[in-house]
């Protein structure tokens, strides 16, 4: 300050700015504004690290903690909210690949990361420190589509090229490759057994292949059919009763299993839907499609309950967390968002990458884990998510000496009507 010059203007805001303050390294800026979001910038850089989204009304205030890695803000909606910021960093980039990240997925036990690119390659890698395992080769086309056996012991990959192939993760060599298809789009192992291998497939088809038969030079089970146009995704249920499937006709399916029969959901996409996936409980499907929307249906009646907005792009990918109460979906629009459902609210933004987010898929284990797939030809490892919610109840009692407010609960205690959440002083 000695100068007194101005040593970098930041622009990112759109309204406002009402707050600032450094985090207690002076690595970080936080900054609130009238638009209702807080952001993190990268002093030295300046370029934004993190939009944090959830507040309905103006930021009046930000402030770090001492150990910086929580950062509260206060908002005219009557909340004080507190985000886990040493969270909303990337924890590795996995850089390898020489074209898109189509697909990504976590081995069950969480300790390895599969990726499938646009190169024509699957990588494996070690989730616990980012370090590249392996180059799977043999795909003549793009890979579009991975999947790890619930018994963690098969890696199965789809490409374009119609083939799907089936790695030993023991021996990191090929297992077999299934009778060759249409372009490959999709995989789903059946759960919890893995003993069927769902295949989104270019001829609006599902096919089905018996893992319990690994001799078998052919597809013995009738094929589903019921869609008009490019199975782009498919997902057993937690009970591996029922098979979901989203296409480019704007349908999502619902297939009974083993019976095969199906039906369709209210047709409320505008779009192709590109993605589906079951909460851990079954008891809630999400799909993400082209019209820029995520959708929550109730199962297993199929009522439709949500509609999340925020993306400005097509919607590629959806997850749910292990505990099932956060939604990460991926977009065109070079995002990845993180969404409350409870309330249907965004959580986080994830900026980082420098092109489309493809794919997007939560640690088995370490619910705050997530790792995302991109046309930047990388793929990151983010540590996300808000603090825990006895530990935020915890803080905000203690910083702002009183108890919780209407918003407060709806945030941390959803679905629980409680008097006094706050110890009395």
């Amino acid at each position: 300050m000695q100068s007194g010059t101005l040593a970098k203007e930041l622009k990112g805001h759109t309204d406002v700015v009402t707050s600032a303050t450094f985090s207690p390294d002076g690595k970080t800026l936080a900054s609130g504004n009238t638009e209702h979001t807080a952001l993190l910038w990268d002093v030295e850089s300046g370029a934004i690290r993190m939009t944090l989204l959830g507040h309905n009304d103006w930021l009046f205030g930000v402030a770090f903690s001492p150990d910086r890695k929580t950062l509260a803000t206060g908002s005219r909606d009557q909340t004080v909210r507190l985000w886990d910021v040493s969270a909303k960093a990337t924890h590795a980039m996995l850089t390898g690949h020489t074209s898109s990240v189509n697909s990504v997925a976590f081995s069950p036990d969480g300790h390895s990361a599969a990726t499938g690119s646009f190169d024509k390659t699957v990588r494996l890698w070690n989730a616990d420190n980012g370090n590249l395992i392996k180059v799977l080769k043999g795909h003549t086309e793009d890979v579009a589509a991975v999947a790890f056996s619930p018994d963690g012991r098969t890696l199965a990959s789809g490409g374009v090229d119609g083939v799907v192939r089936l790695w030993d993760i023991s021996t990191r060599s090929l297992r077999k490759i299934l009778p060759e298809l249409t372009s490959v789009y999709s995989l789903a192992f059946s759960r919890p057994d893995g003993n069927t291998l769902a295949i989104g497939t270019k001829s609006a088809k599902v096919f089905l292949w018996d893992m319990q038969d690994m001799s078998a030079k052919e597809f013995h089970r009738k094929p589903l059919e019921g869609h008009s146009d490019i199975v782009y995704s498919v997902a057993f249920s937690p009970d591996g009763r029922t098979l979901a499937s989203g296409s480019a006709d704007g349908n999502v399916r619902l297939w009974d299993m083993p019976s095969g029969t199906s039906r369709a959901l209210k047709k409320e996409h505008t779009n192709q839907v590109h993605s589906v996936a079951f909460s851990p409980d079954g008891c809630i499907l999400a799909t993400g499609s082209i019209d820029r929307t995520v959708k929550l249906w109730k199962m297993p009646t199929g009522e439709l309950q949500k509609t999340l907005i925020g993306h400005t792009d097509m919607v590629y990918s959806v997850a749910f967390s292990p505990d099932g109460r956060t939604l990460a979906t991926s977009s065109y629009d070079g995002t990845a968002r993180l969404w409350n459902l409870t309330t249907g609210a965004l959580r986080v933004t994830l900026i980082g990458h420098t092109g489309a987010v493809r794919a997007v898929a939560f640690h088995p284990k370490r619910y705050k884990l997530l790792a995302t797939g991109s046309n930047d030809r990388t793929a990151r490892l983010w540590d996300v998510g808000l603090l825990d919610p006895k530990k935020a109840i915890g803080k905000v009692c203690q910083t702002v000496n009183r108890d919780l407010s209407q918003a407060e609960r709806t945030a941390y205690l959803p679905g629980q009507s409680v008097d006094h959440v706050c110890p009395a002083r």
